[in-house]
């Protein structure tokens, strides 16, 4: 039902998008990189032995959209630092749209971590991370990822990540708070959910575990 309802609002999204771009369409070009921050820094297993992470990863992604809980221990390789207001979009195979955009004031308890499979694209504010959660979540910019991979199966198609930064913001940035205001609420109630959706998965695992 959250999972659900998620879908709808991430929709509403999407479609004040659409009617955003068009009623301002871009003066100049513009590129993701020139106006976020894409720099990440990286988590060495090696120097954070037997602690607990945040882990957003592609197949937590893929199974329920959940970042899990896990020891360090259990990773073999070093990983990317997920920064507040970040936004995660998948390189691998992007004919399999994956963006996360997490609250991490949710997941404040263990350092939250990605996999190297993700690009990270930053805003200053939660107003900024949910106007790079519309670009990222849209059709344009996903037809830009898959028409730009390399690689001949959906196993080894990427996408290099200064590519995926250049891509050419289509509205008028001069607007963009206006699209902040429409999108950020929204954002923060999908925020909510996804991790209400994180602790009742924790709690249903905790329950089985012990009984079963």
């Amino acid at each position: 039902m959250l999972s659900r309802l998620n879908d709808n609002l991430v929709e509403l999204i999407n479609l004040i998008y659409l009617k955003f771009c068009a009623d301002f369409p871009a003066k100049e070009k513009v590129s993701l990189d020139d106006v976020f921050n894409t720099s990440t820094k990286t988590f060495n297993v090696n120097e954070n032995k037997n602690i607990n992470i945040w882990h957003f990863s592609i197949p937590n992604f893929d199974c329920n959209k959940q970042p899990q809980c896990e020891s360090t221990n259990s990773i073999k390789s070093n990983k990317k630092k997920v920064n507040s207001f970040g936004v995660l979009v998948s390189k691998l195979n992007p004919n399999f749209k994956r963006i996360w955009a997490p609250n991490l004031d949710f997941y404040s308890n263990y350092s939250p971590i990605a996999s190297p499979e993700f690009i990270q694209i930053n805003g200053n504010s939660q107003e900024e991370q949910a106007l790079i959660f519309c670009i990222l979540n849209s059709e344009e910019y996903t037809d830009f990822l898959v028409s730009n991979t390399t690689g001949s199966t959906n196993s080894r198609q990427r996408v290099k990540p200064k590519i995926a930064v250049s891509y050419i913001i289509p509205f008028d940035l001069d607007k963009k708070k206006g699209l902040e205001s429409l999108v950020s609420p929204i954002l923060k109630d999908i925020q909510q959910r996804e991790f209400e959706n994180t602790k009742l998965q924790i709690i249903k695992d905790t329950v089985l575990n012990k009984y079963f």
